[in-house]
């Protein structure tokens, strides 16, 4: 049996002989594997958007925030936001966003406040952009991203149409029960988010034009 003398004797031989440097490459590599694990399992427990107060990383005012963005966004001109309600939802993603940055639906729920608030303008468009960078094979946000995005009354820019066409193309092609969704974003779109929307339809199923009119 081996003593507990002998036993610290060899983990400081073994200590000196790996060197300090290497002892901290070790447990760097740990903590970017933990780091890598626990990425994986938030990706792996993304909800819907229905389902934010089950979601373990949020609390329920984050959770009430990216709704309340949904809402402003989906009915800017109904006025059932009050103006402090309206700066609490950015008051509050913004601290979760720096808390969480990697957080898809955060970044979508900042873009939908941003969109909500100034339709014509392209502050939205940032905080979109992340919400595909940090995300960009989640099919359940999807149909949030293209709604958003066609929502936009200002310019959409280059890289923002592409993203977008991108989810129309996979949502046609490869989500044919998102194809609905299609359509929906379609019918509360803006003249510029119509024509993306168009556009993107045509070069992927131009059959699919008559249905998305209506």
């Amino acid at each position: 049996m081996v003593s507990h003398p002998l036993f610290r004797a060899t983990l400081i031989v073994l200590a000196a002989a790996i060197g300090y440097e290497g002892i901290s490459a070790m447990i760097s590599d740990i903590a970017d594997m933990r780091a890598s694990v626990a990425a994986k399992t938030n990706a792996v427990a993304q909800a819907q958007p229905d389902g934010l107060a089950a979601r373990s990383s949020y609390d329920r005012g984050t959770a009430r925030a990216v709704a309340d963005a949904l809402e402003m966004l989906r009915g800017p001109a109904n006025g059932s936001l009050q103006s402090k309600d309206v700066d609490r939802v950015g008051h509050t993603l913004r601290p979760a966003l720096a808390r969480a940055p990697h957080d898809a639906l955060l970044w979508l729920g900042l873009a939908a406040w941003e969109t909500g608030r100034a339709p014509n303008s392209s502050a939205g468009a940032e905080p979109l952009k992340m919400a595909y960078f940090t995300a960009p094979n989640d099919a359940r946000l999807m149909a949030m991203r293209l709604e958003i995005t066609t929502r936009m009354s200002g310019p959409i820019d280059m890289q923002l149409k592409q993203l977008a066409e991108g989810d129309v193309r996979l949502m046609l092609t490869r989500q044919p029960d998102q194809r609905a969704a299609v359509v929906s974003a379609y019918r509360q779109a803006s003249n510029q988010g119509k024509t993306l929307l168009e556009d993107a339809v045509r070069a992927t199923d131009p059959s699919f034009l008559k249905l998305l009119r209506g």
